[in-house]
C-alpha cells in the first residue's frame, strides 16, 4: 500500500511541530486508511479502487493537508497564549509579593523606630511621669501599626539564657499601658 504511505507523507510534508506527535498522527491516519481499504476489499472492490476510494473519503490530499496545518497552527497559538498568561500571572504574583514584603519591611522598620524612641523617652528614669506618658502616646498615635504599648518595671524581669525572659511574678500588671483601636 505504497499509495497510502505516499498520501500520509504528503499530508504531513511541511508540518512543523512535535516530531513524536507527528509520528503518532501519521500512524493513526494510516491505520484509518488501511481499515477503510480492508472494508472496501471485503465488499469486493479491487485494491487500487479501494485505496482511491479510502483517500477520497478521507477528504483528499489538499483538504487534509490544510486541516492538519490549521490544527498545528491553532496548537502553536494556544501554547503561546498559555505561555503569555503564565508569564503574566508570574509577574503579577511577584509584584504583589514584593509589595507586601516592602510594606512589611516598612512596618517593621517603623515599629523599630517607635520602640527606640520610647526607650529614649524612658532612659534612666525610675518611674513614668505624665509628660513621658504623653510623649509615648504621641509616638504611638504617629503610626497606624501599634494598637497597644505595655511598659513593665525591669526589676521584675530576669533573663535566663540568651533570649528567654522570665517574669518573677506570675500575673504582673504593667506600670504603664496605652491601648487604642485600629482596624
Amino acid at each position: 500500500m505504497k499509495q497510502i504511505d505516499a498520501f500520509v507523507e504528503s499530508v504531513y510534508q511541511n508540518v512543523r511541530g512535535s516530531e513524536k506527535e507527528i509520528i503518532e498522527l501519521k500512524a493513526e491516519m494510516k491505520n484509518h486508511l488501511l481499515e477503510t481499504v480492508q472494508d472496501l476489499l471485503n465488499e469486493g472492490k479491487s485494491e487500487q479502487e479501494a485505496v482511491t476510494i479510502a483517500i477520497e473519503r478521507f477528504g483528499g490530499e489538499n483538504e487534509v493537508r490544510s486541516v492538519v496545518n490549521q490544527l498545528f497552527k491553532v496548537q502553536k497559538i494556544f501554547a503561546k497564549r498559555l505561555l503569555y498568561i503564565a508569564i503574566g500571572v508570574l509577574v503579577i504574583t511577584v509584584i504583589i509579593f514584593s509589595s507586601y514584603w516592602v510594606k512589611a519591611q516598612s512596618n517593621a522598620n517603623e515599629l523599630s523606630i517607635i520602640r527606640t524612641a520610647i526607650n529614649d523617652v524612658m532612659e534612666n528614669e525610675e518611674s513614668i511621669t505624665l509628660e513621658m506618658e504623653k510623649e509615648i502616646e504621641k509616638l504611638v498615635e504617629s503610626t497606624d501599626h501599634i494598637s497597644e504599648v505595655s511598659i513593665y518595671d525591669s526589676k521584675d524581669i530576669r533573663t535566663e539564657g540568651k533570649n528567654f525572659i522570665h517574669f518573677n511574678t506570675e500575673l504582673k500588671s504593667p506600670d504603664y499601658q496605652y491601648e487604642r483601636t485600629l482596624w
